[in-house]
């Protein structure tokens, strides 16, 4: 199959892989035991921790492990809330993007039942979060903002330190999703201002089941799960085999951004190009400035044509694609990005996403526009016929 979801997950690398067999096989201790074989565990999840923080310009004493994102997003969020709520009761009002993945969309849900008030931010055509109106929304009562800084359908590109900025003026905490740009564009937490930002491994060619919450070191927070210790973010054994193939993950990441980068903007150029020039071209979904655009994901939709029949029939073409986040899928609901940005019913759900990475090259663009538009012209001639 030609995998077009690397959005979804990725491949994990060769190094990772080989990294993750060894460190399972020799470092095979409890990080917490105190004896030798927890010890030599242990120095394996430091190092890998001060790897991991350095890509983000932070250190290793303000990263803490957990199973993945979708946790992570969970526990920063109420760490903050949990710490701001202590400080100030009055703060309860809670802003959040429309088009957030679908694991802090559901936090938002789950606050509102627990009596927070929480109000979407106002977007732009393009996805982006509207500053202006941001700026009307704050009010003294706001205790938090979260925002993905690329969003993972759209691959728009938020204006988090912009945010931030206002943010901390008004002493807002912010929780940044950063999932889609870790390891893809520079990041420095100092710079960015979020206060805290989840990132994953298997985003980066590394494992599944592991991520990592950065905290900012000045900000107060508080841990969701009861503890012995008061200020461990996630209790439990560490996964040292997969925090060790996330780090090497992340310094081949790290090594080829900026190469990797160019190349892969110049792929979605000719993808775009290919795309508007098939009979049937198909409308593109999010920023139409590379300046705000991700290279790596691509939205897009064919008028008239159900993303989940695209999505199903270039499955059956050898062609893996998807209808938006991997977390939303399999349910029947319109894709919620093109919801928020104000596209009918129909028109969200003719949504579709390819996401590129490593596996890609403009050789293979030719071979997928042929099936694409056989399937799409085949659609029309089809619908034309009733």
């Amino acid at each position: 199959m030609i995998y077009l979801d690397y959005a979804a997950t990725t491949p994990m690398s060769e190094q990772a892989l080989h990294t993750y067999t060894k460190v399972a096989r020799e470092y095979y201790g409890n990080a917490s035991s105190l004896h030798e074989e927890g010890t030599r565990a242990q120095q394996i999840v430091t190092a890998s921790k001060q790897v991991i923080a350095q890509a983000l310009g932070a250190s290793g004493r303000h990263l803490h492990f957990v199973s993945g994102a979708t946790e992570g997003n969970f526990l920063a969020i109420y760490a903050l809330l949990e710490s701001v709520k202590q400080q100030d009761p009055s703060k309860n009002h809670i802003l959040c993007s429309p088009i957030e993945h679908d694991s802090v969309l559901r936090v938002m849900n789950r606050l509102v039942a627990e009596g927070w008030e929480v109000e979407y931010m106002p977007l732009l055509d393009n996805g982006r979060v509207c500053i202006d109106q941001l700026k009307e929304c704050c009010t003294e009562s706001t205790a938090l903002i979260a925002l993905q800084l690329v969003n993972s359908e759209l691959g728009t590109y938020q204006p988090v330190g912009e945010i931030a900025e206002i943010a901390r003026k008004m002493d807002i905490k912010v929780h940044c999703d950063a999932v889609q740009a870790f390891g893809k564009i520079p990041i420095d937490v100092q710079a960015l201002g979020a206060h805290s930002l989840s990132i994953s491994a298997h985003k980066i060619y590394g494992p599944q089941g592991i991520g990592a919450i950065w905290l900012d070191p000045k900000v107060e927070w508080s841990g969701f799960f009861p503890s012995a210790t008061s200020k461990k973010f996630r209790p439990g054994t560490l996964a040292v085999p997969s925090i060790a193939a996330f780090a090497v993950a992340t310094k081949g990441m790290i090594e080829d951004m900026e190469a990797e980068f160019v190349r892969v903007q110049q792929l979605r150029e000719v993808w775009l190009e290919a795309l508007g020039g098939m009979p049937n071209p198909p409308i593109i979904e999010g920023a139409k400035s590379s300046a705000h655009q991700s290279p790596f994901i691509l939205g897009l939709r064919f008028p008239g044509m159900e993303g989940q029949f695209l999505m199903l029939e270039c499955d059956q073409a050898g062609v893996g694609i998807s209808t938006g986040s991997a977390c939303q899928s399999g349910t029947d609901e319109p894709n919620v990005s093109m919801k928020a940005l104000g596209r009918s019913e129909q028109e969200a759900r003719e949504f579709v996403r390819f996401s590129f990475g490593k596996g890609h090259d403009v050789e293979e663009i030719p071979h997928i526009i042929e099936k694409i538009r056989t399937i799409v012209e085949r659609h029309y001639s089809h619908v034309s016929t009733f």
